[in-house]
Order: structure tokens, then C-alpha cells, then sequence
């Protein structure tokens, strides 16, 4: 089972800067990728895990 709301999350981020023949700076440029994956269920380690039922009862 995987967990509602918990997420494992990565975020990276690429800069790259462009200069011309006189080491001026011409552009500059950002790249992010953001993923994100649901944790598989903790069980007994979460609050919001019903042992007696096996369920979460996580409520938004």
C-alpha cells in the first residue's frame, strides 16, 4: 500500500550561462526537474495507520 500523503521528492537544478568573446555574460538559463513518488505505507510508524483494521485514516 502506498502512503496518501507522504512523498519521497527530488528537485534538481541546472544553471547554465552563456558569455561572449569579451567574458560578458549574454544569457542565463535555468533548468529544474521536480519529481515526486508516493512512500510505500509505514504501517505501525504512522499516526494515521489503524493497526486494529490495517487502514489509514487520513483525512484532507
Amino acid at each position: 500500500m502506498k502512503c496518501p500523503y507522504a512523498v519521497d521528492r527530488q528537485t534538481t537544478t541546472q544553471c547554465v550561462i552563456e558569455y561572449n568573446e569579451d567574458g560578458q555574460q549574454k544569457s542565463w538559463t535555468e533548468y529544474q526537474s521536480n519529481t515526486a513518488q508516493f512512500v510505500d505505507c509505514l504501517g505501525k510508524e504512522c499516526g494515521a495507520y489503524d493497526p486494529y483494521t490495517k487502514q489509514c485514516k487520513y483525512k484532507c
